[in-house]
């Protein structure tokens, strides 16, 4: 990922977060990041594999109003724009033709959004 976009997720990510805090308990807060992290992970599985499979950009874009997201992210004020930003980068990587690189690289884009996010967490 290049710095530019992975800076615009983390902003997006960091501002998502923001929207699900309990300030009167830094536990449940917490919880709430890292259940929020890992479905935001999930997310980022599922649009890497549409890459992989070559779906059109536009039906990709899709998953960020069809309801396909967690709930739990969908319902964040500002989840159409994360959803975007993520979407956009999967779509600047390559897609590979064998399966082992593709789920690889499915992996990786999971993984890469799950640290950003619960990194965020921690900082903020």
């Amino acid at each position: 990922m290049n710095k530019f976009s992975i800076a615009l997720i983390i902003s997006a990510i960091l501002f998502a977060l923001a929207s699900i805090v309990v300030p009167s308990r830094v536990e449940a807060q917490t919880f709430q990041e890292q259940l929020a992290c890992e479905d935001m992970a999930r997310f980022a599985r599922q649009v890497m594999r549409h890459r992989q499979t070559q779906m059109p950009l536009n039906r990709a874009f899709n998953s960020c109003t069809n309801g396909t997201a967690p709930s739990r992210l969908s319902s964040l004020p500002n989840w159409r724009n994360v959803c975007r930003l993520i979407v956009m980068e999967a779509y600047r990587q390559p897609d590979f033709i064998t399966e082992e690189y593709q789920q690889r690289s499915i992996e990786q884009f999971s993984n890469e959004i799950h640290l950003i996010c619960l990194e965020q967490a921690m900082e903020s």
